[in-house]
């Protein structure tokens, strides 16, 4: 298999040329090299690609990411060190999410003629 341009690797990976550009600028994706002032990408480009969908899908920022790509020695276990934590920041996300939805269900329960009877207000 040969090297693909950056829309050829932005087709490939289903996103625009301008999101490649984007991650190359925070060093998530560098081209193997420069043809003619091109950027040129192998496979390992969309592996890589790959990877950070999956940490954005998972909740790790761009930043998190980087940190986990820029481990030479060993990225899956970067990947994994960072997971109980983010998990943590999750399951934080979702209670307050599930707080908000059980305090609008009690609003729109709410049979009170005045807000300041209200017990959800006071």
């Amino acid at each position: 298999m040969g090297l693909w341009t950056i829309g050829e690797l932005a087709r490939q990976a289903g996103l625009r040329p301008s999101t490649l550009r984007y991650y190359d600028s925070l060093s998530l994706l560098s081209p193997l090299k420069r043809e003619a002032g091109q950027r040129r990408y192998d496979a390992s480009a969309l592996d890589r690609l790959k990877l950070i969908r999956t940490s954005q899908q998972a909740g790790f920022t761009l930043k998190e990411i980087r940190s986990v790509l820029a481990d030479s020695g060993d990225p899956h276990k970067a990947w994994q060190a960072l997971v109980p934590k983010k998990l943590l920041e999750v399951q934080a996300t979702i209670d307050a999410a599930q707080a908000s939805a059980a305090l609008l269900q009690a609003g729109m329960d709410c049979e009170c003629k005045e807000l300041q009877d209200c017990e959800l207000v006071n």
